[in-house]
């Protein structure tokens, strides 16, 4: 029986991360910055429209939200939504209040 955390966005088949209410999340942050509806757990964000200043956006979005430090080059080495779940899922957790947005992160 599936229930709605697992549900898929935009496909059937999703990786484990992009199945969680946070890979649902990054997809919807996605499709909102790129101005889609919805965003497959396949789709490559430099395919549906993405350039460097909509990355600069969403990521600032996803750290701020889920309190996870990256390099914006993460997304060109995984540009789909689900290897790019993946890589938010393993990133280091960091306390928003102790500058580490601040130390060229974003």
């Amino acid at each position: 029986m599936e229930d709605e955390n697992s549900a898929a966005i935009g496909s059937s088949e999703v990786g484990e991360a992009v199945s969680t209410p946070m890979g649902r999340r990054i997809g919807e942050i996605w499709a909102s910055a790129l101005g889609v509806d919805e965003v497959g757990p396949d789709d490559d964000f430099f395919a549906l429209g993405g350039d460097s200043m909509i990355l600069m956006m969403v990521l600032a979005r996803i750290r701020e939200e889920f309190n996870v430090e990256f390099k914006p080059n993460e997304v060109f080495r995984s540009p789909s939504l689900r290897d790019f779940c993946e890589v938010v899922a393993g990133a280091r957790k960091v306390d928003p209040d102790d500058g580490a947005f601040e130390d060229g992160f974003i």
